[in-house]
């Protein structure tokens, strides 16, 4: 008899138990603990992770394209303050291989005034007119040739920042182009690879919103480890300087420094296999 008395009891307690959840102080901090889990993974949700830039690209409307006066201005501002010498440093590597560094020391080293040079990216131009958003790019392209002729019509100095993935094509269209207007040519050449550039292509991402495709980055570097061996062997018809950097490392530097004198190419550091 004193058992089954005592097992009535216990199941008295369970029964209250389950009947007060409020009022047990084992089972209140639990529900608590579940309801505050439950209200940080949803907040977690609905906060964006991306930041306002993107998501301002993400959630545009279409983007006018600008109207001839604003092209008009922006090209007549590209050109008020560079100079007529006829100088063009041509840019050669992959997304986020290091180009501006580079041209920064070649910049130095030749003693040049990176002011005095207009560059052409569309790039720029993109991130003028339509926030970085490269669905717009076949909008940027007649722009950026209109301020090139426009360059090369007068004679301006010119940075021309492409990377210069496809030779054939960068040989013909940019390099012979550029020479026959009687220009003097220094090429730029950064050498780096995909797994070097990727942080610093996000990085970009983050603060621009502008988007690189990763296949189109890979492949860039895949064809670059055959083609710039070619840009180095031009001769002097076709560059007067040539400048090769190697940023894989943690601090960019100077592998082939050529130059011309009398036609003649002389190579003053050599430091590739090719």
């Amino acid at each position: 008899m004193p058992r089954k008395s005592n097992v009535k009891k216990s199941n008295v307690k369970k029964s209250h138990v389950k009947t007060s959840p409020k009022t047990s102080p084992k089972t209140s901090p639990k529900t608590s603990q579940v309801k505050t889990s439950q209200v940080k993974k949803n907040h977690v949700k609905t906060s964006p992770k991306t930041s306002p830039v993107k998501t301002i690209l993400e959630e545009s409307i279409e983007i006018k394209s600008p109207n001839k006066q604003q092209i008009n201005e922006y090209i007549y501002n590209k050109l008020n303050n560079a100079k007529k010498n006829k100088n063009a440093i041509i840019m050669v590597g992959g997304p986020g291989s290091g180009k501006t560094g580079g041209l920064d020391i070649v910049i130095n080293m030749l003693k040049k005034n990176k002011q005095d040079f207009i560059s052409i990216n569309p790039d720029d131009i993109l991130e003028k007119f339509f926030n970085s958003n490269r669905i717009y790019y076949h909008k940027v392209e007649p722009i950026n040739e209109e301020l090139y002729q426009e360059i090369l019509k007068d004679g301006y100095n010119i940075i021309f920042d492409r990377t210069g993935t496809n030779f054939v094509s960068y040989y013909n269209n940019v390099i012979k182009k550029i020479k026959n207007e009687g220009y003097n040519i220094i090429l730029c050449i950064i050498y780096n690879n995909y797994t070097n550039s990727f942080p610093r292509i996000k990085k970009r991402e983050n603060e621009t919103g502008r988007k690189v495709n990763p296949v189109y980055v890979k492949n860039s570097y895949r064809d670059l480890t055959f083609n710039i061996p070619k840009y180095i062997k031009l001769n002097c018809d076709d560059i007067d300087d040539i400048f090769c950097f190697d940023n894989t490392s943690k601090s960019i530097e100077l592998i082939y420094r050529s130059y011309c004198k009398n036609n003649e190419k002389i190579v003053t550091t050599n430091n590739l296999l090719i």
